[in-house]
């Protein structure tokens, strides 16, 4: 699937429930609908709370390494009122980290494993 579509799942999941995600903006923005109208623009990077909507589409929890000083690693879990037998397999990602702006992923060679071996059980 190509990163926009991926973008566009996200940012739907985002805008239909703000309920969930309200609380985690960017206090950057006035408003949750500000904060939603900038993720329409073009070139505008996922950020934490695109993360966190990617583990609650996804049903898996996402650790993030990252070259931020300090913090190397960020966790992301689907929501609580799933049980997490429902969960997937953890997804890791190494990723250029520019102001907390997720530029660019790289998964790790087991999820992609994973993900051939996932799909081969799937067919059969």
């Amino acid at each position: 699937m190509f990163h926009i579509n991926i973008y566009i799942y996200i940012y739907t999941c985002v805008r239909t429930f703000p309920n969930v995600f309200a609380q985690w903006r960017d206090t950057y923005f006035k408003s949750y609908e500000d904060y939603v109208l900038n993720l329409e623009r073009d070139g505008v990077y996922a950020d934490d709370l695109c993360c966190m909507a990617a583990s609650h589409l996804l049903l898996r929890p996402l650790r993030i390494i990252s070259d931020c000083s300090g913090d190397y690693t960020f966790d992301f879990e689907p929501p609580e009122t799933i049980d997490r037998s429902a969960w997937g397999h953890p997804v890791v990602l190494a990723i250029y980290l520019k102001g907390r702006h997720y530029e660019a992923t790289q998964p790790l060679e087991a999820d992609v494993q994973a993900a051939k071996r996932n799909k081969r059980e799937a067919q059969s």
